[in-house]
């Protein structure tokens, strides 16, 4: 049998002022990076690339 992978919880995401349309703008590319970034953060993780 497999072992359990542990699912954590995910913080919340609140979008300040124009973030969300901010982001929307972009291109994909950008979108993608950003969009991974957020995934980690909601996640507990940390991201190798500066801010």
């Amino acid at each position: 049998m497999p072992p359990m992978s542990k699912q954590q919880a995910r913080k919340p995401l609140k979008w300040v002022g124009s973030a969300k349309r901010d982001l929307d703008a972009m291109p994909e590319d950008v979108k993608d990076v950003f969009g991974h970034a957020i995934d980690l953060a909601q996640a507990g993780g940390n991201t190798r690339t500066p801010r």
